[in-house]
């Protein structure tokens, strides 16, 4: 006689079969949430670099005299309705050097000999002239300084994912009047001193 499977032995087949489909069918649907995510990631990273040199030249063109720099939208022009950009540029906070920073600048890139030059010419100078001028300086850099942050969101509603990317800007102009005040300050350079002349054989 030809023995068949027992009820028991199906059920135990079946119960088998469909732990394992669902284990497949739960791979194979986080593998499709991780590509959605890798594409989504993708395109948040090619718009944020592009908004980035958009709000880069936007704030170029306005001058840092507008204050904080605040735009914001979406890429639905760029076919990605969906995900959403802020620009934000800020005046960075720059505290105001003193004669002690500039002689220690000096002390940490230089000699013992550029440190004492430099605290030479911190006393010839006096503080009362080098004080405000160290200020001005601070101030300078802090008008021509901003910080452009942009973020980009995409998602639904209460899974909202973001990216942000930074950078900063300059306005070379005022950076350039730095670097000539900078150069008025600086000490001349000593030229180096002459060698002797040969003697001559007696």
């Amino acid at each position: 006689m030809k023995r068949a499977f027992s009820l028991l032995e199906v059920m135990v087949a079946i119960a088998i079969l469909a732990v394992g489909m669902t284990v497949l069918l739960q791979v194979q649907s986080r593998s499709v949430q991780l590509a959605i995510q890798g594409r989504e990631m993708t395109v948040a990273t090619m718009l944020a670099r592009s908004k980035l040199l958009d709000c880069q030249a936007d704030l170029t063109k306005k001058g840092f005299s507008i204050g904080d720099y605040d735009e914001e939208g979406n890429f639905g022009d760029d076919g990605y309705p969906t995900f959403y950009w802020e620009c934000h540029a800020y005046k960075p906070d720059i505290p105001a050097a003193d004669v002690t920073d500039v002689q220690q600048a000096f002390s940490a890139t230089g000699t013992e000999e550029a440190g004492q030059a430099a605290e030479q010419q911190g006393g010839d100078l006096g503080m009362q002239f080098l004080a405000p001028v160290m200020s001005q300086l601070s101030g300078v850099l802090g008008d021509s300084i901003r910080e452009l942050v942009v973020i980009v969101r995409w998602g639904k509603s209460g899974e909202v994912d973001e990216m942000r990317v930074a950078t900063h800007v300059i306005d070379k102009t005022a950076v350039n009047q730095v670097a000539g005040m900078i150069q008025q300050l600086m000490p001349p350079p000593t030229p180096p001193p002459t060698p002797p002349p040969p003697r001559g054989k007696g």
